[in-house]
């Protein structure tokens, strides 16, 4: 009876440990990105593993993410329409087009989702990412299994895509990540 209790109570201490060491909005494993000029102004959250740049244009604002810890990198662009990509769904259309052209290019799901009170569109897709020749900077090999997200919406008449590449194995924690980004989306006026 004592074993029982013993591994009850071990049981116990590991679970309130892992439940008090997930990170809060409030912790230190989170930084705010507050973007308050260009075409775009917005707020979220994002966690320390991961390396955030801005970059501000007349025309458009981009926020480039990289993760090493994950082996991943990304970015979130906003733009207004154009002949292109007019719209969210053609944005998204014109994205999935240009990724066939992936060697083993496979949408793994497609889904919707609401941004900041909009819906927005998703995909997760698979392809096998060509690797630059090492005379250019690359490793050589073969081509690399790899697992992407992409989302694309509108809000105040401009064009919102988010999207990260990763290996297969970290695809479920970039999503994740990704997803805490969304939800602590903010427009500011």
């Amino acid at each position: 009876m004592n074993i029982q209790k013993s591994v009850i109570l071990v049981a116990l201490a590991f679970l309130l440990l892992a439940v008090s060491c997930t990170p809060s909005p409030s912790s230190p494993d989170y930084r705010i990105l507050k973007v308050t000029r260009g075409i775009a102004r917005f707020s979220l959250e994002y966690l320390t593993s991961w390396r955030v740049g801005t970059e501000i244009r007349s025309d458009y604002t981009r926020v480039a993410m990289s993760s090493s810890l994950l082996n991943a990198f990304g970015d979130l662009l906003v733009t207004p329409p154009n002949q292109t990509d007019r719209d969210a769904k053609t944005t998204m259309d014109n994205y999935v087009s240009l990724k066939r052209t992936q060697p083993d290019f496979q949408i793994v799901e497609e889904s919707t989702l609401s941004v900041a009170g909009v819906s927005a569109f998703k995909i997760v897709y698979s392809y096998s990412a060509l690797q630059l020749p090492k005379e250019r900077g690359g490793t050589g090999g073969p081509p690399k299994p790899t697992t992407g997200v992409y989302m694309a919406f509108e809000r105040d008449g401009l064009i919102w895509t988010l999207g990260a590449v990763s290996d297969p194995d970290k695809a479920l924690e970039v999503q994740a990540d990704l997803q805490y980004m969304l939800q602590t989306f903010k427009i500011l006026d």
